[in-house]
C-alpha cells in the first residue's frame, strides 16, 4: 500500500465522531497543521514539540498548552498522536471539556 502521508479515512472519521462540533474541513486542517511538526511521520510527536509548535503559532501559551496536555491524558509514553493534537489545539480553558481518553483501535 501507498502512504501518501495523510492519515487513514478511519482515524479520520474516529476523530469526527470524537470531536462531532468540528466539520470535516476543520479536522482536515488540524491534521495539516500536525503533520508539518510530525517531520518525521511517524504519527506521533513529542510535547515540546507540541509546546513550541503553540507558541509558535500565538495560538496558545505555555501554561495553556501544558494544562490541554493533562487533560487529553497521553498514554505512558507521553507521545502526542492525531487525536491528542486535535484535543490541546481545540482545548478552551474556560470551558469545562471533557476528552475521550479511549484510543481508536484502528
Amino acid at each position: 500500500m501507498i502512504d501518501f502521508g495523510f492519515p487513514s479515512i478511519r482515524l479520520l472519521i474516529s476523530i469526527s465522531s470524537k470531536y462531532p462540533q468540528f466539520g470535516q474541513d476543520e479536522i482536515f486542517q488540524l491534521s495539516d497543521a500536525f503533520r508539518k511538526i510530525d517531520v518525521e511521520d511517524k504519527g506521533y510527536t513529542d510535547e515540546a514539540t507540541v509546546i513550541k509548535a503553540a507558541q509558535n503559532s500565538e495560538k496558545q501559551s505555555y501554561d495553556v498548552v501544558r494544562q490541554a496536555l493533562k487533560e487529553v491524558e497521553l498514554d505512558s509514553s507521553r507521545r502526542v498522536e492525531l487525536d491528542d493534537y486535535i484535543g490541546v489545539s481545540l482545548y478552551n480553558p474556560t470551558q469545562s471539556i471533557h476528552f475521550d481518553t479511549e484510543k481508536s483501535k484502528l
